[in-house]
């Protein structure tokens, strides 16, 4: 639960801020705990990057299983529809994916992103 507080927290920042605003003082504050906790979790901001990335994946993949109706075309069917999910459904979902991408700017830190919309 505290690792999900703290993505959060970041997620906010990015989204109401931009890029610049992420650091791991802001986060911190904005999660309400010590920097000393933040990085118990996230020792980088790299790190921190990697968790926005890997749950955002995450949470697409369990989307798309959910609309998987395990047909011979159900897997792409179900890719379409959870990315029409993602784009006109809740706001918060497109806000994450916008503002992850932004900060995933190194291309070490997209690459999760890049494999995942190959998939």
């Amino acid at each position: 639960m505290k690792k999900d507080a703290l993505l959060d927290a970041a997620e906010a920042l990015l989204s109401e801020q931009g890029t610049q605003a992420l650091t791991l003082n802001a986060v911190a504050d904005r999660a309400g705990v010590s920097k000393g906790g933040l990085l118990y979790h996230f020792p980088t901001k790299e790190a921190l990057v990697r968790g926005l990335v890997s749950r955002v994946i995450e949470e697409f993949d369990d989307l798309v299983d959910g609309y998987d109706d395990g047909s011979p075309s159900g897997r792409t069917r179900a890719y379409v529809e959870a990315t029409f999910e993602i784009l006109t459904g809740e706001a918060r979902a497109y806000r994450r994916w916008s503002a992850i991408t932004a900060a995933a700017t190194d291309p070490e830190l997209a690459a999760p992103l890049n494999e995942a919309m190959a998939r």
